[in-house]
């Protein structure tokens, strides 16, 4: 994996290249544990969701959200909201596989983030590769391996309880179940950014994963420092385009938000009398 500062000051670009397919449907599954991580990682749920899960269905259909206390209340509503997003973002990865870039923003809105995480996915056409798909189970291994190994998310600073928002790029034409388009709406630079770049490795025969500075910004070539790349290089203009550093006159993509967001919480000691 190589995790490298970018050329945005507060930005760090992450690539993660599978040594396989990645399967339109494991996408989303990718994505679904990707948030449950961020909300955990992020300070915006006390447990992880799947002891949060267990909590709540222990307490089964007594679980009111209207008679229990506060940290119960909170719990479910997280819970639920999660439960209805998941379900979203999968019906839509399985009948719009040409959605290759999701963002997830924690702020009070959209518009004024506090933490971004960008995440993109290699094409969906995989006729030209000769790899086998992956699995779920093989995929979320590798994945939070060098996530555990990078620690790519860490800010330095510990978040306060927020909103979390989460938007796909895709078509124009889409209609998409759970997420409203956003034609106008483009990411903010504003607060900390965070590029996952979810990659097909063209070398399955290559067993490490290493860092390997394939993107420089700048090349020092006898004493003269060129503004942009010499040579033409899709993945460091897509770094580029992602971190609004070149013009984008194409408008057929645009994002489309979630229109459930996700309310973190702290647990809430009671106060003694």
């Amino acid at each position: 994996m190589a995790c490298r500062s970018a050329v945005h000051p507060n930005s760090v670009v992450c690539d993660i290249p599978f040594k396989g397919i990645i399967d339109t449907e494991i996408r989303a599954y990718l994505l679904n544990e990707l948030i449950k991580y961020i909300l955990y990682e992020k300070s915006q749920m006390p447990e992880m969701f799947d002891q949060l899960k267990k909590h709540i269905n222990v307490r089964g259909k007594n679980a009111n959200p209207k008679s229990s206390n506060k940290n119960d209340r909170q719990a479910f509503l997280l819970y639920s909201s999660c439960e209805k997003l998941f379900g979203s973002i999968v019906a839509n990865f399985q009948t719009n596989p040409q959605i290759q870039e999701c963002a997830i923003i924690l702020g009070s809105s959209a518009l004024s983030p506090k933490e971004v995480f960008h995440i993109t996915f290699p094409p969906a056409d995989s006729s030209q590769h000769s790899q086998k798909p992956l699995s779920a189970k093989d995929c979320k291994r590798f994945l939070f391996l060098q996530i555990f190994a990078k620690d790519p998310f860490f800010s330095g600073s510990r978040l306060p309880c927020t909103n979390m928002h989460v938007l796909l790029l895709g078509p124009r034409q889409l209609k998409l179940t759970g997420f409203s388009a956003k034609p106008v709406y483009k990411p903010s630079k504003r607060g900390q950014h965070y590029y996952l770049n979810l990659l097909q490795d063209s070398d399955p025969d290559d067993d490490e994963v290493s860092f390997h500075p394939k993107h420089n910004y700048s090349h020092d070539l006898s004493g003269f420092e060129p503004l942009m790349p010499s040579k033409k290089d899709d993945s460091v203009l897509s770094d580029l385009h992602a971190l609004n550093l070149l013009d984008d006159d194409d408008d057929s993509q645009i994002w489309y938000q979630a229109n459930i967001s996700v309310k973190g919480y702290h647990i809430t000691m009671p106060k003694h009398l």
